[in-house]
C-alpha cells in the first residue's frame, strides 16, 4: 500500500547503516575522549535499532495477510499504530546514532 510504502520511505537505507555499524569497530579507539554516557549510548544504539527493524519486519509480515483487515480490523488499527509508532522510533534511534558517530568524529 501506499502508506507502508511512504513509510519505508522514512527508513535510513540499510547500506549507509551497514557502513555507519562497521564504524562502530573504531569506537574503542577513542572510548577515552567520549563521556561514559554516550560511550555507552554509541554502544548500544546498533542493537536497539536492530531490534526494532526486526519489529517492523514482523508487522509487516503480518500486513501482509490481505484478509486482517477484514478479519480484525482491531487488530489491523492497532498494529498499524504500532508500526508508525515503531517506524518514529526507528528514525529518532537513528538519528541519534548517527548524532553520536558525528560527535566520535569531531574527536579524532
Amino acid at each position: 500500500s501506499d502508506f507502508l510504502n511512504h513509510q519505508e520511505d522514512k527508513i535510513i537505507p540499510k547500506a549507509k547503516l551497514l557502513k555507519k555499524m562497521e564504524e562502530k569497530k573504531s569506537i574503542e579507539k577513542i572510548k577515552s575522549k567520549l563521556s561514559f554516557k554516550y560511550q555507552y549510548e554509541l554502544e548500544q544504539l546498533p542493537n536497539e535499532i536492530d531490534n526494532f527493524q526486526k519489529k517492523i519486519l514482523e508487522i509487516n509480515n503480518e500486513l501482509k495477510d490481505t484478509n486482517l483487515y477484514l478479519d480484525n480490523y482491531d487488530k489491523f488499527t492497532s498494529i498499524t499504530k504500532e508500526l508508525t509508532t515503531l517506524k518514529d522510533q526507528l528514525y529518532q534511534k537513528e538519528e541519534r546514532w548517527l548524532k553520536l558517530l558525528d560527535l566520535q568524529e569531531k574527536y579524532e
